[in-house]
């Protein structure tokens, strides 16, 4: 798929500041409710064609430089945590799914990181926090592991960077309504370039209600929903695709596969060796620890709409019990620490997607005496 052409601005949304402390809480703490009005198929609709107006803007990012859009990380030799928080500022042009891309982010993702910024108006030099620091999933650390609740991709590969194990993260974008990405363990089975596209009857179906025609065969091109590369798993019917409409990335829009941005495939495509597992988990509330600092990363609820019965979110008592569980087991093998149940409150009723500060480590009496001697 021949990638669209598109002025790029080197200037736009690449002024970046390294944030003091004050700023670092700003940028944890920039999310409230937004995410709870998602539901609804006349906004939803709305909200893609918007996306869609805007991917053919002129302001519209087409390429990402490289030191921007990261999505490798070393991984923490003792930690749950990978990747920062970053601030950048915009232009009075751009707009909150023209960062998305050009950082590689996911719209929901960016949306939610930013509730108090106009998606479509931010407006001149607005700061725009950039949801690049992650809590690892509660999961194996091997092969591909997909986590529902946040849309991402987690892919560890086997090979070490100079001797560091890393971890690629992508932002996917997963199924709506009845077409549930489905939560299951299978593998990759083979990995195809320029994939011609058979839509199953149920897809043909759906475009026949709405008028549409919808052949038997989508050959490849740029007019094939399937994008330039796919990954077939171990799962009839599913499959890690790319796209030829980038604007949904990071969204429940699918139905059922995991799409992801064109370059983000391309890369996922030619570094993943058949036979590698696939994870697909559902974990809205996740815990782990950076150094001495217990984390607590708490993701909006999926659409109610858009998923199964046997996903649909806790009611509020069950959910304040699935998160405790998260922190116990996050805990369970350190006795020398704090919890800050306010906070923990705080990022469940905010639920902004970003690790938050809800523990710290126990310093001990004999510890505080012999500190006090030293001075």
């Amino acid at each position: 798929m021949r990638a669209r052409r598109l002025r790029f601005s080197p200037s736009a949304c690449i002024m970046e500041a390294t944030p003091n402390n004050q700023q670092r809480r700003t940028n944890m703490f920039l999310y409230n409710s937004m995410l709870r009005y998602r539901s609804g198929l006349a906004k939803k609709v709305a909200l893609l064609v918007l996306l869609a107006l805007n991917y053919s803007s002129p302001f519209a990012f087409a390429t990402s430089a490289q030191n921007d859009r990261i999505t490798r990380f070393s991984l923490p030799e003792n930690g749950d945590i990978v990747g920062q928080l970053r601030t950048v500022y915009t232009r009075q042009e751009d707009t909150l799914i023209d960062i998305a891309k050009h950082y590689g982010l996911g719209y929901e993702a960016i949306r939610a990181a930013n509730p108090d910024v106009d998606a479509w108006l931010p407006g001149e030099g607005t700061a725009v926090a950039l949801p690049n620091m992650h809590l690892l999933p509660d999961s194996p650390r091997m092969g591909i592991v997909v986590n529902v609740a946040e849309m991402r991709l987690y892919y560890y590969p086997l090979e070490k960077q100079q001797n560091t194990a890393v971890v690629e993260v992508y932002a996917i974008s997963i199924g709506r309504g009845d077409w549930n990405t489905p939560l299951t363990e299978t593998k990759v089975v083979t990995k195809i370039e320029d994939p011609v596209w058979f839509p199953p009857q149920s897809i043909r179906d759906e475009h026949a209600a709405k008028g549409k025609s919808l052949p038997l065969r989508v050959p490849a091109g740029p007019n094939n929903p399937l994008g330039k590369y796919v990954i077939q798993l171990d799962l009839p019917g599913y499959f890690i695709h790319g796209t030829d409409k980038s604007f949904g990335i990071g969204m429940q829009v699918t139905h059922g596969c995991m799409r992801m941005y064109p370059e983000d495939i391309k890369s996922l495509t030619f570094n993943v060796p058949n036979g590698t597992s696939v994870k697909i988990l559902n974990q809205r509330f996740k815990a782990g620890w950076m150094q001495d600092d217990l984390y607590l990363e708490v993701h909006p609820p999926l659409d109610s709409s858009k998923i199964s019965a046997e996903q649909q979110n806790f009611k509020q008592e069950q959910l304040a019990q699935q998160m405790t569980k998260t922190l116990i087991r996050a805990t369970e093998e350190r006795a020398d620490y704090q919890i800050d149940w306010d906070r923990v409150e705080l990022a469940r009723k905010e639920a902004r997607g970003v690790p938050v500060l809800v523990g710290k480590k126990l310093i001990s009496k004999m510890a505080d005496s012999r500190q006090a001697a030293n001075h």
